[in-house]
């Protein structure tokens, strides 16, 4: 046995015998039962007072209700350490409740973040993918292109490369050709392609490089940038087609044109607000016709590699397919050809339209 069980034991022993103990307190008389109080105004009654003796009234272990009872060091004990037995089962199913709780909190934060997951897949599969807006934008612009669009549409490029899309489109799907469209060669002299690299109309540099300089632009006092300009170009087309443009030659050619800007601004007082809008436009068609030549491939656009071809709009489709070819803006001298060719490239997809619908 156990030094612990042992004295568990005897205390055990001790408090059984306190209950049988007579334990002996005295007990005033409740002042309720008291005589009244003698003062000095009062007799006693014989000469010398008799003090009342005292009284023990034996008191249960227990005590009586109302009265403080006499509690022995073994049930003190005894009673400590239950109330520290009772104190530590209580803290410790303080501690297991509260992980519980933290528990289902953590529980309930990842239910959450699930739910937010799947509320945000379920968005996300109601918008359209990458590939659905490229094909709902594309179809937005040929419709666009077919419906009368604005003709610098038309002219910058726009609307031909939108119809050229849906024609090679409707032809690759459906293996359908349109009708016999003709195209005259005069037209396509003056309509510029490229494979995406261009940002001007190289048919300003043509024929040998000599720009058609508008009537706003023949004025006398544009005559010293005119000049520049008409002896750096022809060297400048040489030396793209011979092997590429040299930087002398562009940082030349780029002068002039800051020049011949600069110009414009301080001479636009003196001029028409219709010259001002002609000199400008020009000029800016001519600079970037110019920057194309920068590009290492701008030789394609002067030995017939990139060129529109075709006695159809059949052909120019197929042409421009295989090549890979884009319509580039137009310059001011080519815009009534880009509006011809607009017509016939709409007529040949509105059969394409018709035959498909069959």
């Amino acid at each position: 046995m156990s030094k612990l069980t042992q004295t568990i034991l005897v205390l055990l022993l001790l408090a059984l015998a306190s209950q049988f103990a007579s334990a002996q307190v005295q007990y005033r008389t409740p002042p309720g039962s008291l005589p009244p109080a003698q003062t000095q105004a009062t007799a006693a009654p014989t000469g010398r007072s008799v003090a009342a003796a005292p009284v023990y009234v034996p008191t249960p272990a227990y005590g009586y209700p109302g009265y403080a009872t006499n509690t022995t060091r073994a049930q003190g004990y005894l009673n400590g350490v239950a109330t520290v037995t009772a104190a530590t089962g209580q803290y410790y199913n303080d501690v297991n409740q509260a992980r519980l709780s933290n528990q289902s909190v953590e529980q309930e934060k990842l239910r959450t973040r699930r739910m937010i997951m799947e509320q945000d897949a379920y968005e996300r599969s109601l918008q359209p993918t990458a590939n659905q807006w490229a094909a709902k934008k594309r179809q937005e612009d040929l419709q666009r292109a077919r419906n009368d669009p604005p003709i610098v549409e038309i002219w910058n490029g726009s609307s031909l490369n939108d119809l050229l899309k849906g024609i090679l489109d409707a032809q690759t799907k459906t293996g359908v050709r349109g009708p016999s469209v003709p195209l005259d060669p005069k037209t396509l002299v003056h309509i510029n392609v490229s494979a995406g690299t261009s940002r001007g109309p190289v048919s300003m540099l043509l024929p040998a490089g000599k720009p058609h300089w508008p009537f706003a632009l023949q004025e006398d006092k544009f005559t010293k940038e005119r000049q520049k300009i008409d002896e750096l170009l022809p060297s400048a087309l040489k030396e793209v087609q011979s092997g590429g443009l040299q930087l002398a030659t562009y940082k030349g050619l780029n002068t002039a044109m800051s020049e011949l800007k600069q110009k414009i601004t301080e001479s636009a007082p003196d001029m028409s607000m219709s010259d001002i809008v002609s000199a400008k436009g020009y000029a800016d068609q001519l600079s970037d016709a110019m920057n194309t030549l920068r590009d290492p491939s701008a030789a394609n656009y002067f030995n017939g590699t990139w060129e529109a071809k075709g006695q159809n709009v059949a052909e120019l489709v197929d042409n421009m397919g295989k090549g890979g070819l884009t319509f580039a803006p137009a310059g001011e001298i080519d815009r009534p050809y880009y509006s011809s060719l607009y017509r016939s490239l709409l007529a040949y997809d509105s059969g394409i339209v018709q035959l498909v619908s069959r």
